[in-house]
């Protein structure tokens, strides 16, 4: 079982603590994809912490525990999407 398997069981079996390995390991890889989607640098964290939010929320649906790393770049994408879908409704 690779890191992000181990961690994402634990979460799961209520270790919520153990959140804070995969935040912190996946950390610069969210804020590097919110730079390149997302030019209003302002927005960065808001986004990253939602998508840190919807990543928690759904953790139990990650099919895949060891791809942890890609599942979580789908969300912060997809949170970067819908930000700039609703920047362009203004």
């Amino acid at each position: 079982m690779n890191a992000d398997a181990a961690a994402v069981s634990r979460v799961l079996a209520g270790d919520a603590a153990q959140f804070s390995v995969l935040v912190e390991r996946y950390l610069p890889m969210a804020r590097a994809l919110c730079v390149c989607h997302v030019r209003d640098a302002a927005a960065h964290d808001d986004l990253i912490q939602e998508a840190f939010i919807a990543c928690y929320e759904r953790l139990d649906t990650l099919r895949d525990r060891a791809c942890f790393g890609r599942w979580f770049a789908g969300i912060v994408r997809n949170i970067c999407r819908m930000h700039l879908r609703s920047d362009t409704r203004r």
